[in-house]
């Protein structure tokens, strides 16, 4: 594995963001109406409509369900980057193609929806943004995961 270092540092970045993003129902926060730390954190990435939110014991999570897709799926992708590399490597001309047809497939789901064409829900926004996240993961396994039996010192050669 090569920047076990950075790759550590991504997998608790990614746990962390996952957590905050769930919100305060998470451990039971006294939610009161008004936005507490996570909403705030999460304010400038997200919308944070309440009607296209999942709720947690009652309390609005801190991003839309689509963003909580992206993270939670992120950092499950991150864990399982090891044996995503493995299909990354052997697929790796179709990974890239693929991400950008996800993530097409969100604009277009997003468009359809606001011109009244297709009518998405929590779930169908929350796979989507999963498919961003995870795809998202499997880019980067490269990375981190190296099935290259050439050094980095001798790589280019």
């Amino acid at each position: 594995m090569r920047q076990k270092g950075l790759y550590y540092m991504l997998m608790m970045l990614s746990a962390l963001l996952a957590v905050l993003a769930v919100g305060p129902g998470w451990y039971g926060g006294d939610f009161q109406g008004g936005f507490n730390f996570q909403h705030q954190l999460f304010d400038l990435l997200c919308h944070q409509n309440p009607d296209r939110s999942f709720q947690l014991q009652g309390v609005q999570m801190a991003v839309c369900s689509r963003c909580l897709g992206i993270y939670l799926s992120f950092f499950l992708g991150v864990l399982l980057m090891a044996p995503l590399s493995i299909f990354s490597k052997k697929f790796k001309t179709f990974v890239k193609p693929a991400f950008f047809t996800i993530l097409i497939l969100n604009f277009l789901d997003v468009i359809s929806n606001e011109a009244g064409i297709w009518t998405n829900s929590l779930f169908s926004r929350f796979w989507l943004g999963a498919l961003v996240g995870l795809g998202a993961a499997l880019l980067l396994s490269n990375e981190f995961f190296s099935t290259n039996s050439k050094s980095e010192n001798n790589y280019g050669e």
